[in-house]
């Protein structure tokens, strides 16, 4: 009888660990981007960067710092008088081995003279790459850098998902049960 109930309680202890490993899975959580760079270089004709330091703060859903990107989910930038909407911002993921965020006039990561847009990107490593930007007020002229003065990418405190819950509560029936049979 000991052997029938032990092969029960284990029965039913993979059974349960085995669905609770299906729940488990990577969910999506906001990773927030925080930046300033400055130093701007023309790659046109020659003007005076109109936006010098730019800073600013870029919100999606990933896994995790390192993974591709999901969604975006807010901005929080301007240049040189234009404020960003997330309508008017993608992603490329990966790019290279890391990511690239930026304007969806010319593509992600191509800037044009003569146009509201920008890029920034940045290595797999989480180390700021190269931020750059055009204004259509100005003609003939792209800013470029890789000089960042701040630069973060940041995840929520990690919170137990419920998977990882529902296999404790298995392990802890799994323990009772074998309690229960070493006791008869």
């Amino acid at each position: 009888m000991r052997l029938n109930n032990l092969n029960c309680t284990m029965a039913t202890g993979v059974m349960l660990l085995v669905l609770a490993a299906g729940a488990i899975s990577a969910q999506a959580a906001p990773i927030t981007v925080q930046f300033q760079a400055s130093g701007f270089t023309d790659l046109g004709i020659g003007n005076s960067p109109p936006t010098d330091p730019v800073s600013g703060t870029i919100i999606y859903e990933a896994a995790s710092t390192t993974a591709s990107i999901e969604s975006l989910t807010s901005i929080a930038l301007t240049i040189h008088g234009h404020t960003y909407s997330i309508g008017e911002v993608g992603f490329i993921t990966p790019y290279g081995t890391g990511q690239a965020i930026g304007g969806l006039v010319n593509g992600v990561d191509f800037v044009s003279s003569s146009t509201n847009d920008f890029a920034i990107t940045w290595t797999g490593t989480l180390q700021p790459f190269e931020f750059y930007y055009a204004s259509s007020s100005i003609s003939y002229s792209v800013w470029v850098t890789e000089n960042f003065d701040q630069f973060s990418i940041t995840a929520p405190t990690d919170v137990p998902e419920p998977g990882i819950l529902i296999l404790l509560g298995i392990s802890m029936f799994s323990l009772v049960g074998l309690k229960r049979w070493w006791k008869e």
